[in-house]
């Protein structure tokens, strides 16, 4: 992922020209953002095969994303969301089920999940990469039919 593009090397001395210490400098060039297209979530929603009407709850979801791609769904915002989009909790919890089996969210404690960051990114660019990077993707095809499963490398 990164590449050293330079290096130096600094050697401090006493008067007596002892070493004292040295120091080590280093400049990382990172891979350039991928190429983009603005995609829009109902887009996302449409290629992942999510039932009509989960637009909203993607976006919810998206606004709470901090910026290591992670998002907290207790309880409580739940209720939130639920008030927001005039919908039920029961609903909301089936919304997040669903988001979990189209691969648009992937589990990573109790109430705790990640935006899919082969689809979504917030923050710099070497984070996401570093998020990639974690992704163990699996991919298993059985008789015509494939089942993708996403964990994150500890």
């Amino acid at each position: 992922m990164k590449n050293i593009v330079y290096e130096h090397t600094d050697i401090v001395t006493d008067k007596n020209g002892e070493v004292k210490e040295y120091k080590q400098t280093r400049t990382v060039k990172i891979p350039k953002e991928e190429p983009y297209i603005k995609l829009y979530i109902r887009h996302i929603n449409y290629l992942n095969n999510l039932p009509k009407g989960m637009d909203n709850i993607v976006y919810e979801v998206i606004k709470r994303t901090n910026y290591e791609n992670e998002i907290v769904i207790n309880s409580e915002i739940k209720r939130r969301i639920a008030k927001k989009l005039n919908k039920t909790f029961n609903t909301i919890n089936q919304y997040i089920t669903k988001l979990v089996q189209h691969d648009i969210l992937i589990r990573t404690g109790t109430s705790v999940y990640t935006l899919n960051p082969l689809f979504y990114g917030k923050g710099k660019w070497k984070d996401i990469l570093e998020l990639r990077e974690k992704l163990e993707i699996n991919i298993v095809y059985e008789e015509g039919k494939y089942t993708i499963t996403h964990k994150y490398k500890k």
